[in-house]
């Protein structure tokens, strides 16, 4: 049994960007020895009743969540507790689809209002309110977004990320997030926003993220990630990478004791359809 587990986790069913599915996810977690393991999708719950029966196959927690994507393109994770979170998370998720384009999705700040309950939420990677101010030096508006989504949640179910890809900046970014939050008597969590099973399939990441903006490898620099280290990292790799902070590993365990939701125990409510005397549903659905 491992002292950390991933708590933001992309499969493939973050179409064009994960780049290993539910299964290799699981599979490399159960080698790792991980007790539990999120799957965070970008703006959907797609893969959530395939991730949930192969975690139970493999005698693994399975705790869903998803990245959903603001109305600003920031980013910010969610992780459900309880029936109550998830069923507020399906209804941000419907919203933010209903809201934006096919194949996109927009969440406005104000349906978070009253939607939280039963929900976990981590401050993101570099696309989120927090850390991209951060980038900027701006770190009166990485207060204020810390601030609202405090407001938001509740200080008990917010925490700030804490994320290692061997980044110039990681180090500095980490310092001051860990100092925020020491200061703001709020947690810190280590994840690794893992996009890929293994190191391996960074590459396959980059081909993806090529055909979502429709150029080639060649030009595409811009859009890939500065480093193939987006994968699910053992408890080992992860202790090194953030040696000076041992609390944000052994958190990645508090919280996962916090979500307990299991999947099951949604009972599902299908329409009656009218059907001919004397004719089951399933042949009049065979007979049409």
């Amino acid at each position: 049994m491992t002292d950390y587990v991933e708590l933001h986790c992309h499969s493939h069913y973050s179409l064009l960007d994960g780049a290993s599915s539910p299964q290799a996810l699981l599979s490399q977690a159960s080698e790792l020895g991980m007790p539990a393991l999120a799957l965070t999708d970008h703006d959907n719950l797609y893969g959530a009743v395939e991730f949930a029966t192969l975690a139970r196959q493999q005698g693994i927690q399975p705790i869903h969540g998803a990245e959903l994507t603001l109305h600003d393109k920031s980013h910010i994770t969610l992780l459900v507790k309880n029936e109550q979170g998830w069923r507020n998370l399906c209804w941000l998720i419907t919203q933010a689809q209903h809201n934006a384009p096919k194949g996109e999705a927009v969440l406005q700040d104000g349906a978070l209002i009253g939607h939280t309950d039963g929900l976990i939420a981590l401050s993101g990677c570099r696309h989120s309110r927090v850390m991209s101010a951060l980038l900027r030096r701006d770190r009166r508006a990485a207060l204020s977004a810390i601030a609202q989504q405090i407001e938001l949640f509740g200080r008990e179910n917010y925490w700030l990320e804490l994320q290692h890809h061997i980044l110039p900046e990681d180090d500095e970014l980490i310092y001051m997030l860990a100092a925020i939050a020491k200061k703001l008597h709020i947690g810190c969590v280590a994840t690794n926003n893992v996009h890929y099973a293994v190191r391996d399939r960074s590459r396959l990441q980059d081909i993806l993220t090529c055909i979502r903006h429709s150029t080639h490898l060649d030009d595409g620099q811009k859009y890939l990630r500065p480093s193939s280290e987006y994968y699910l990292k053992s408890a080992q790799e992860m202790r090194t990478l953030f040696k000076n902070y041992p609390d944000a590993l052994v958190n990645t365990l508090v919280i996962a004791d916090q979500c307990q939701f299991d999947l099951q125990t949604i009972q599902q409510e299908l329409p009656d359809y009218l059907v001919p005397d004397n004719v089951s549903a399933a042949k009049y659905l065979t007979y049409l």
